[in-house]
Order: C-alpha cells, then structure tokens, then sequence
C-alpha cells in the first residue's frame, strides 16, 4: 500500500512538472507577444523619425515660411520627444517581460530539480525496500540453516 502511495506521488509529481512545462510555454508565448509588441514600437518610433526629417526638409525648402516651420518643427521635436518616451516604456516593458521569462525559467528549473527530488527519493524507496526484503529473505534461510543445523547436531 505504501508504494502504491509512493508511485500515486511519483505521478502526482509528473503532473505537476508537466503543468510547469505548460505555464512555461505560456510564458514563452507572453515572452513572443512582447517582443512583437516591441517591433511594433519600434516601427513607429522609425515613421515618427522619417516624419521629423520630412518636417526638417520642409523647413529648409520654405524659408519664406520660417516662423510657421519653425513652429511645426517645434511641434515635430514635442512629437518626437513623445515617440522616444514611448518607446522607452516599450523598452522597459520589453526588459519587464524578459524578466518574467527569466523568472518564469527559473520556475521551470525548480519544478524541473523537484521532479529529479521526487525520482531520487522513489529510487531511493525502491533500494529501500529491496534491501529489506533480502534482509527478511536472508534471516529466514538463515533461521531454517540454524534450525538445520541444531537438528544435524543434536
């Protein structure tokens, strides 16, 4: 009965490292997610930058219109400041998420060393109760071999 408790373990383990296995690809999937979100970002800070230089030829071909493009261009650098402050949150939220893919794989060793825990201990169970059953196994012949013996000698 004990090693039918052992070996229900040994499975409830196994499941449990599988359902780690899973929220690990999970998380590997939120990890692909992000990085797409990155590119996304980064995409856009690319067409906020070719817009500024848009802006600044503008400026140069109509010097006539040198306050009006001095405005935009002003407007285009707040426009720009804001794009370079998305994408330094998308930065960070890119280190965020590679934290947590991180933390997410050092989740997946620990279930991983639990799982080798749990298997060292069933062998270790299995040596266990193999050396006491050579042990029983060996005092009972030995007690018939005594038993033997005194009847020879007797």
């Amino acid at each position: 009965m004990f090693y039918v408790l052992c070996f229900m373990f040994y499975v409830l383990c196994f499941m449990f490292y599988v359902l780690c296995f899973m929220f690990y690809v999970l998380c590997f999937m939120f990890y692909v997610l992000c990085f797409m979100f990155y590119v996304l970002c980064f995409t856009f800070y690319v067409l906020c930058f070719m817009f500024y230089v848009l802006c600044f030829m503008f400026y140069v071909s109509c010097f006539m219109f040198y306050v009006l493009c001095f405005m935009f261009y002003v407007l285009c650098f707040m426009f720009y400041a804001l794009c370079f402050t998305f994408y330094v949150l998308c930065f960070m939220f890119y280190v965020l998420c590679f934290m947590f893919y991180v933390l997410c794989f050092m989740f997946y060793v620990l279930c991983f060393m639990f799982y080798v825990l749990c298997f060292i201990l069933f062998v270790c169970f299995i040596l266990f109760v193999l050396f006491y059953f050579f042990v029983f196994v060996f005092l009972y012949f030995c007690s018939y071999a005594l038993i033997f013996l005194m009847i020879l000698f007797s």
